[in-house]
């Protein structure tokens, strides 16, 4: 009698990132697919956070997907994404 026990962790194939954009533009983040040496169905569960900035308007965002095969075994990948207020303002309406 031969018992194999599933120990491996699920993988994505992508890994933990990070990156930085202007405060007004967005970005879409689509959940990644994970993959396991046993479990064709891997379960990938997303979170997020957000946190705010020292200025208005900047913040960052912080997506978390974890991978979880039938045998409870897991991986989890980051994407921190933070919004910052890079430009100078614009004078305008300034009498002459």
């Amino acid at each position: 009698h031969i018992t194999i026990v599933d120990t491996t962790d699920p993988y994505f194939e992508i890994e933990s990132s990070e990156t930085t954009i202007p405060c007004n533009a967005s970005i879409l983040i689509a959940t990644p697919v994970a993959f396991d040496n046993c479990d064709e169905e891997v379960e990938v569960v997303p979170s997020s956070e957000t946190i705010p900035g020292e200025c208005p308007g900047e913040y960052t965002e912080i997506f978390t997907f974890t991978a979880y095969d039938n045998c409870d075994n897991s991986a989890v990948v980051t994407i921190t994404v933070h919004h910052v207020d890079n430009e100078a303002p614009v004078l305008s309406n300034i009498p002459f």
